[in-house]
């Protein structure tokens, strides 16, 4: 029987300036067993605009590979405008994954929205090493959630 228990909490924030956090740990009873995150980054507000604007969106609508999708610049401005429309350009534009942890990250780090107006999430899964760890610019978690992630992942202690 699999046993897995949640967490959703900030570890910290690495020498990247990227945002790790501690998603849930598991373990099937039979040897498998590790902890799972997520990784996220503060997009600017400049980023922001740049990566929302009307060019950029219609050129990666343009430049996505599938003529059937998007055929022309007139249709990619139609596409674009839709999304602007409906409050998705943000969903188009990064990994919104995760949304729950945001907030969170945000007041860890007191990350302002008027200053970064959105956490992308760039990657997760099992994230978490001994190098993981040891590249925590700043740990803002328990020191007893470090050490489920050690114990959980088989990371010997090198005290």
């Amino acid at each position: 029987m699999r046993d897995e228990k949640k967490y959703n909490i900030v570890v910290g924030r690495d020498k990247n300036g990227e945002y790790i956090v501690l998603d849930y740990t598991f373990d099937d009873g039979k040897g498998f067993k590790g902890a799972v995150g997520s990784i996220f980054r503060a997009v600017d507000k400049a980023e922001y605009r740049e990566v929302r604007s009307r060019k950029a969106v219609v050129e990666t609508l343009l430049s996505c590979g599938d003529e059937d999708f998007c055929q022309s610049e007139r249709q990619a401005i139609k596409m674009y405008q839709g999304m602007k429309n409906t409050g998705e350009l943000d969903d188009f534009c990064f990994d919104r994954s995760y949304s729950n942890m945001h907030e969170p990250i945000r007041e860890a780090f007191k990350l302002t929205e008027e200053k970064y107006p959105i956490l992308d999430c760039i990657g997760g899964g099992r994230i978490f090493s001994r190098e993981t760890l040891q590249d925590m610019e700043q740990v803002v978690c328990p020191p007893e959630i470090i050490a489920a992630i050690m114990e959980v992942e088989g990371i010997p202690n090198e005290e």
